[in-house]
């Protein structure tokens, strides 16, 4: 287990990658998501649309909207292939950090650079077995609901890896539990929306920026949430780009 440095001198302990070469890693996410599947449609309807955007098999990266903690377990549960995703690294070392190390997910220190080249370096590597890679171009959960601008990690990977990206748009999970909340509303319907996928054409880090927005339009036409042009860490934040996944 590997030591970061963040900002303002303060340190975070961040978990190594997990991923298909861990022993047992297979076993442990299907347990997982199968019993996460059977709680979760038992309290809430789970509706998938679109599946026939979706791979059968190959590579892609699920690009998705962020609008709660649960996000994640609702697309896991709507899609039947397995999804690798990449999460904050402080997930892993809380007290759930067990659920995200048996499903295998890759932590991510936001703003650290070093970490976002291994996680990358990580993700690239599932995505040349043929895997599925879900990212949040977004970075962290919308506060207002709205559709925030999307940061350029999606379309740098997608450019490193010259594979597609599908768009998926999440309804529902807001009113579920969104950020702040403490226990989680039931019964409510959940909608997973998947678009036709966009491949990166784009073979320099100049043309991120549109292959991002392009990104996000697409997600916008799935969920028809309201547009906002500042990044999720702040309402206030002006319009300038940034790399950060």
């Amino acid at each position: 287990m590997s030591t970061r440095r963040r900002r303002h001198g303060s340190r975070t302990r961040t978990p190594e990658s997990y991923w298909p070469k861990r022993p047992g890693f297979t076993r442990t996410y299907w347990l997982l998501r199968y019993a996460l599947e059977l709680l979760l449609r038992c309290l809430y309807r789970v509706k998938l649309e679109g599946a026939e955007n979706l791979p059968r098999r190959g590579a892609a990266i699920l690009a998705a909207n962020h609008l709660s903690a649960f996000d994640p377990p609702f697309v896991a549960v709507a899609i039947r292939r397995r999804i690798t995703a990449l999460a904050n690294a402080r997930f892993f070392a809380g007290s759930n950090g067990w659920f995200f190390r048996g499903m295998g997910q890759i932590p991510l220190v936001p703003g650290d650079d070093a970490s976002r080249d291994e996680a990358f370096a990580c993700a690239r590597e599932l995505l040349t077995h043929g895997r599925l890679v879900g990212i949040f171009p977004e970075g962290n959960r919308s506060l207002d609901a709205k559709l925030h601008r999307g940061r350029l990690g999606v379309a740098t990977l997608a450019r490193l890896s010259a594979v597609p990206v599908v768009p998926i748009g999440i309804l529902g999970t807001f009113e579920v539990l969104p950020k702040g909340r403490k226990t989680p509303r039931l019964f409510r319907r959940i909608t997973v929306r998947v678009g036709e996928p966009l491949q990166s054409t784009h073979t320099t880090a100049a043309g991120d920026r549109a292959f991002t927005d392009a990104v996000m339009d697409a997600v916008a036409a799935l969920t028809g949430q309201e547009r906002s042009d500042t990044y999720t860490e702040s309402r206030r934040r002006p319009m300038t780009d940034g790399a950060s996944a």
